[in-house]
């Protein structure tokens, strides 16, 4: 008698386990976040994963002698502490930098791509260095020079005082990135336009420091809420830019107008425009 083979019943077939999906790498993050109000958080993440930093500013230089902010954002305590050093860069240290000469339009149709590597230690000027490393508890910086033929981007990536200086070999690597991190950050301001992106930047600072002058702290949702609206937008549109829906951008409007003491769109407007009086912008 042939013995038979055993039926085998496909559900009793055990589930075989299946591999989690891959984490998305923080340039992959980036790319996706390109012209999205997200990017320079994203941008932040690819130097804290890829090459250990605390800190990213971006700046822009042309031949006139001009410098303005295009990205400033502390992985650790967000953008407004990163966008204070900006500022005191920009109106108070910037002709003190040793890498100052770099910072002007290339001479011909091609584009340079260098890298200076900067210790607190280094640093000569004592206010440059008071200000801008040992108060804010910065020891170190990369920085990516960009020249165009019509400007500078001016890329620099900080490490705090609890991580060790770059090593060679890390620099090399933020040296062979800097292709694809300059393409990324020009490719972004070109979507969203870096004039109206600085304008963003420069009105949600005033505010932040607005608040602070009345004992209270913006959270980074509110003052952005609050300089899309100095700068034109409307409710929907604030919530189609921040992925928020409606009824969160009033919520986060309400706040924000609490702590700053106001009660109107109008007096919002005032708020900013003292500011930029005060601070002569």
């Amino acid at each position: 008698m042939s013995k038979t083979r055993p039926h085998r019943d496909v559900d009793a077939i055990p589930d075989l386990p299946v591999a989690a999906p891959a984490a998305e790498s923080s340039v992959a993050s980036a790319i996706r976040s390109l012209g999205t109000p997200a990017f320079p958080e994203a941008f932040a993440r690819i130097g804290g994963k890829e090459f250990q930093t605390d800190q990213v500013i971006v700046f822009k230089s042309d031949g006139s002698g001009r410098i303005k902010t295009l990205l400033a954002q502390n992985s650790i305590e967000g953008s407004e502490r990163a966008q204070r050093l900006a500022e005191q860069y920009r109106t108070r240290h910037w002709a003190k930098d040793p890498h100052r000469p770099l910072l002007t339009p290339a001479d011909d149709q091609w584009r340079d791509v260098v890298l200076r590597a900067t210790r607190v230690e280094d640093i000569e000027d004592k206010a440059y260095r008071q200000s801008l490393f040992i108060e804010p508890r910065l020891s170190a910086k990369a920085a990516l020079v960009i020249r165009a033929p019509d400007h500078a981007l001016y890329v620099n990536f900080y490490r705090g005082v609890d991580r060790p200086p770059f090593t060679p070999e890390e620099l090399d690597a933020i040296r062979r990135s800097g292709d694809v991190l300059v393409a990324m950050i020009e490719r972004h301001f070109a979507l969203t336009n870096d004039e109206a992106a600085c304008d963003l930047t420069a009105v949600q600072r005033l505010i932040a420091e607005a608040a602070r002058e009345r004992g209270a702290t913006l959270s980074t949702r509110e003052a952005s809420v609050c300089a899309h609206i100095v700068l034109g937008y409307s409710i929907e549109g604030i919530g189609l830019i921040l992925g928020l829906s409606s009824h969160s951008v009033v919520s986060y409007r309400r706040r924000a107008f609490a702590k700053l003491g106001i009660g109107t769109q109008k007096e919002l407007f005032s708020l900013v425009l003292r500011k930029r009086w005060l601070l002569g912008l």
